[in-house]
């Protein structure tokens, strides 16, 4: 077998790519700023020329002015001189920070601080012949004015100043062609290595592209071959050795599937005759699924029946009992009040009744109202044997609580678990023949508290402990009670979704004494919280 795998050969190509890719950006990033530093040096370098072609004109512009207030018989515009004399100033700022910032993107230059001493002997010269020019103007004899002028018109007659200007004009036109050389050599170079970079990388991928497509086709060609013997039934077919890992270890898997059909064929008769068994046996087992759901659909269509009636009923007494209450003339407020009494007593009625089916809907669509908090169970179970006591005494029936786990609390909704615990009891006691009992009792078991009554009564048929729980459903022994114990059959199943919904269980099963035995599992609360 190849000891060298797929995934390695992609891995290594893949790091190949990734480092020639790594490769391309790095020297992409260093051209991209190597010529950007170049066309900085040239656009500052050319912002100094510029400059300085403004200064030495400004400068043109002032020094004319200067030379004609000296020639006999002109007049001086004294506001225009210094107009003029202000603007040198500023264009010699502005030469002034040219050169700084080309000093700044230039550091491996040298000849910065000449231009910076050039500079200087230029704003020195020009402020020379301003302070005379304007000194001779406020001179106080006419001796002083004479030989402030005759010095003026030396200093004008100087080429030192002009040789000054043509000088820095004439540095700053070649540092302008260097840093423009510069630029184009270095995008060029750039622009080489950029191209040299992408022919590898394309030379690279397509070396890859070829071997892997060599590796990867000409695998999944052999892999066919064997596929399309094992699918005309030649078993014995041998796939040639692969030149990746993978792809050899899918050719032993197809070398097994040729020897396991082999080994298959025998099988598949009988196989194909317990299928038919198999067959038969779903046959019956879906008739007997289509009944199971026929008669749901009738104890859905009793549902609605049942529901009609019971809601009927109640409202029937509410309506009969506000007609005679308004007929006739005016009644004693006894009377008014009996009637609201009874309507009273009826609406609640109802809405227990309606508050039940919401509650059993919402949980079974998974979203059930409850109000939790940490609850003692025992206490609580408690409470509803106490208020069940007189209706048992009138039936003759003792009830037997015993519990010792008065501090065990269980996370939950307290009047909702009161009504599960109140289902329980209520059938216990209703079901149970006269002068019987009713055990109670408690226990702890795997993180959970188990709450069991037991009773002598009518019991349920075996048959029917699995359908107990269904809405609307009573079982045979309660239908003939029916005359006795009035009821719904909507009890147990608001007892299984409300313990549901506090991921408790809830079960029956048949009592030792005939009756029934009811159990609710609720899991303990472990974080003990306001005690309900």
């Amino acid at each position: 077998m190849p000891t060298q795998t797929f995934r390695s050969r992609q891995y290594a190509a893949i790091g190949g790519l990734a480092a020639l890719v790594a490769i391309a950006a790095a020297t992409t990033a260093f051209g991209v700023r190597a010529v950007d530093h170049a066309a900085m040096k040239c656009r500052h370098a050319n912002e100094t020329l510029v400059a300085h072609a403004r200064l030495a004109t400004s400068a043109e512009i002032f020094l004319s002015e200067v030379r004609r207030a000296t020639e006999p018989g002109n007049r001086r515009n004294e506001a225009r001189e210094r107009e003029l004399h202000e603007a040198v100033r500023g264009d010699i700022l502005t030469a002034r920070k040219a050169i700084a910032l080309e000093f700044g993107s230039t550091r491996d230059r040298n000849d910065e601080p000449l231009e910076f001493d050039r500079l200087n002997d230029i704003e020195r010269a020009l402020e020379n012949i301003a302070s005379r020019h304007f000194a001779a103007a406020s001179a106080a004899s006419a001796r002083e004015v004479r030989g402030q002028m005759e010095q003026l018109r030396r200093d004008l007659d100087d080429p030192t100043l002009s040789r000054l200007f043509d000088d820095a004009v004439a540095d700053e036109r070649r540092e302008v062609d260097e840093a423009e050389i510069e630029m184009g050599r270095i995008s060029m170079l750039a622009q080489a290595i950029a191209i040299g970079v992408a022919l590898a990388t394309l030379v690279f991928a397509a070396a890859i592209l070829i071997y892997f497509q060599r590796v990867f086709l000409g695998s999944l060609r052999r892999l066919a071959g064997g596929a399309a013997a094992l699918a005309r039934g030649d078993f014995g077919h041998e796939i040639p050795a692969m030149p990746a890992r993978e792809f050899d270890e899918i050719r032993l898997g197809f070398s097994r599937v040729g020897a396991e059909f082999r080994a298959n064929r025998a099988a598949l008769q009988s196989a194909h005759d317990r299928l038919e068994s198999e067959v038969a046996h779903r046959t019956s087992a879906l008739a007997a699924a289509k009944q199971k759901l026929e008669e749901s659909d009738r104890a859905r269509r009793n549902f609605f029946a049942d529901i009609s009636h019971e809601l009927r009923t109640p409202l029937t007494v509410i309506r009969g009992e506000a007609e005679i209450a308004l007929r006739g003339g005016e009644k004693p407020a006894k009377h008014y009040q009996e009637s609201l009494e009874r309507i009273a007593d009826q609406a609640r009625h109802t809405n227990r009744l309606i508050d039940d089916l919401l509650f059993v809907a919402r949980a079974d669509s998974g979203a059930p109202r409850l109000d939790m908090r940490s609850v003692a169970i025992c206490a609580l179970m408690s409470e509803v044997i106490k208020n069940f006591r007189p209706i048992a005494a009138e039936k003759s029936i003792a009830i037997d609580w015993k519990c010792a786990l008065n501090d065990t609390v269980v996370l939950g909704d307290r009047g909702r678990l009161r009504q599960a615990l109140a289902v329980i009891v209520d059938n216990a006691v209703r079901y149970s023949f006269r002068g019987g009992e009713v055990r109670a009792s408690c226990r702890l078991t795997e993180g959970r508290i188990e709450i069991t009554v037991d009773d002598d009564g009518v019991g349920i048929m075996k048959s029917e402990f699995d359908r107990v729980f269904e809405r609307y459903y009573r079982g045979g022994n309660a239908e003939s009670e029916q005359s006795e114990q009035e009821g719904m059959g909507l009890g147990l199943p608001v007892a299984k979704a409300i313990v549901e919904a506090h991921k408790g269980e809830i079960r029956l099963s048949p009592s030792p004494s005939g009756g029934v035995t009811a159990t609710i599992a609720l899991p303990i609360e472990s974080e003990l919280r306001a005690v309900s």
